[in-house]
């Protein structure tokens, strides 16, 4: 055995470490994930009912759940970093996934999609209730929106992660009962060097172990010359429309709703038959004037 492979067998202890963290962390993130997206669109049905309707109650609960939401972003955002350093430090060799077939997708979630969503977040925290319906509305529509994309480019790597579009032939060829997977884009050697590195440890007991080593990607060497092909990768969009509006039903149907029927059944207070209504289907319509607010959402 080359004495560079030597450095295979480090980090032994951090082994189940990693798992403890990814599994919590991604876990505990999905729920998180799946109320941010939920959330706004209670927030919005209930805000175009204040528009049509002039009711206070929708205002007031709007501005509630704001709150509820922009807390619950945060804990989506502490919980992802718990699951990126549980992937990346404590397992090194998720570099090589990163860095091939998750960097684009990755690197547009977290300098468009997420940035841009947190901004919108704060913003609409400051314009609820003060600013015009068109702004408030147009605000939060973006942060859901972005909140979206932002779930579309963490499902795109994830997504190739469970069928990787790019490698051809090359799961087939060590694996029979696998497919091929789109065109012939990776890197030949490297897969042979992670075929090669990954069978030798797992015969001699120790293949977790490998995979935690800090030099393990450097031995692999690049992987997936294409960057590109997980955004097209046909898996991906399957797997985001199945998961959003998974998160969307989640956050909506089994969280707010949830919450506002039991305070039904405790109460029998008919304003949260109210809150559970959608707005009318006739939204078009003009809106009466309001008095409850010194700056009514149609106007300043």
């Amino acid at each position: 055995m080359p004495n560079q492979l030597v450095e295979i067998y480090v980090h032994t202890t951090n082994v189940s470490n990693s798992m403890i963290m990814t599994i919590f962390g991604i876990y505990l993130h999905a729920v998180f994930v799946s109320f941010t997206l939920g959330f706004p669109l209670a927030m919005l049905a209930w805000l175009i009912k204040w528009y049509r309707t002039g009711d206070a109650l929708f205002l007031n609960y709007s501005k509630t759940l704001t709150m509820v939401w922009a807390v619950n972003f945060a804990l989506g955002a502490v919980t992802g970093t718990i699951v990126e350093f549980g992937l990346l430090d404590i397992w090194p060799t998720s570099i090589l996934l990163f860095s091939s077939s998750a960097f684009i997708p990755l690197l547009y979630e977290a300098t468009i999609a997420f940035i841009g969503e947190a901004v919108l977040v704060v913003l609409f925290i400051i314009a609820i209730g003060r600013w015009r319906a068109g702004y408030t509305l147009g605000i939060l529509i973006a942060a859901w929106l972005l909140g979206s994309l932002s779930g579309y480019f963490i499902l795109t790597a994830n997504a190739w992660m469970n069928t990787p579009f790019g490698l051809g032939g090359i799961p087939h060829a060590l694996y029979p009962f696998l497919p091929s997977y789109g065109p012939d884009a990776a890197n030949l050697t490297a897969t042979l060097n992670l075929a090669a590195l990954l069978l030798h440890y797992t015969i001699s007991g120790s293949g977790s172990v490998a995979l935690t080593s800090m030099n393990f990607t450097s031995l692999v060497g690049t992987y997936l010359t294409n960057p590109w092909l997980p955004m097209v990768n046909p898996d991906a969009i399957v797997t985001t429309l199945h998961t959003l509006f998974a998160a969307y039903a989640i956050g909506v149907g089994g969280a707010v709703a949830l919450a506002i029927s039991i305070r039904f059944f405790r109460t029998h207070d008919n304003k949260y038959i109210k809150l559970l209504k959608p707005p009318p289907l006739d939204t078009c319509r003009g809106a009466p004037h309001r008095t409850d607010s010194p700056r009514p959402l149609h106007g300043r």
